[in-house]
């Protein structure tokens, strides 16, 4: 067997493998699924979302007279 095939037949096995735990991931799922049918599970309720007040808006720190704002490089127009 030359370096090639050995190396062809790596990479295959890889894909396979691959492939292999798809699959199975989609037949667990698949499984699962069926079983909490059968068990008639209650349906899971979303909550509603609750309406907060917001709170206040933070007023800025003072800063010393010494000390630029903090967007001093924008062009204000």
């Amino acid at each position: 067997m030359s370096p090639a095939d050995a190396h062809a037949l790596t990479q295959l096995a890889i894909l396979v493998i691959a492939i292999g735990l798809i699959a199975l991931l989609f037949v667990l799922m698949a499984r699962n699924g069926q079983r909490n049918r059968n068990m008639d599970l209650p349906e899971i309720e979303e909550e509603k979302p609750r309406k907060r007040a917001s709170p206040p808006p933070a007023k800025k720190p003072e800063t010393p007279p010494w000390e630029k704002d903090a967007d001093w490089w924008k062009e204000n127009d």
